[in-house]
């Protein structure tokens, strides 16, 4: 669960750490720097009150219910999907929804990977969007 708005700065980053950290499969190995740099952008008297009014309004997902009839509209587009094997905050079979909700679109996952795929594997997450790109540019 969300901390709360009023939640002192250092509670609130000791909160939003542990949250950060369950984006990764394996939490150890998050950065320590990285880490701190995403806390330091959600925290204290500016980036907190920011955090909530933007980033949190947007995990309704009406946003995405809004436009989901519509995903087949990209088929004319080349779509690939990156997405980590162990993605608790959006799990795999979203992955897989989405890939089939989009007519011609492609899946690539990525193991040992939770949600911030290039903070935890970049140079997979790269390696999927080059080889992407040249598909696409052979067409």
């Amino acid at each position: 669960m969300l901390a709360s708005l009023s939640e002192p700065d250092g509670e609130h980053r000791e909160h939003f750490r542990e949250w950060l950290r369950s984006t990764h499969a394996r939490p150890e190995r998050f950065d320590p720097e990285a880490l701190e740099t995403y806390l330091d952008f959600i925290s204290g008297p500016i980036g907190q009150p920011s955090f909530f009014a933007h980033q949190v309004s947007h995990y309704d997902p009406k946003h995405t219910l809004e436009i989901s009839d519509r995903l087949s509209r990209l088929a004319d587009i080349p779509v690939q999907l990156i997405w980590g094997a162990q993605d608790t905050w959006q799990v795999l079979e979203r992955a897989h929804r989405l890939r089939d909700a989009i007519p011609g679109s492609g899946l690539h996952v990525i193991e040992d990977c939770g949600h911030f795929a290039p903070e935890e594997q970049p140079h997979e997450v790269a390696r999927a969007a080059l080889r992407h790109l040249d598909a696409a540019s052979a067409r």
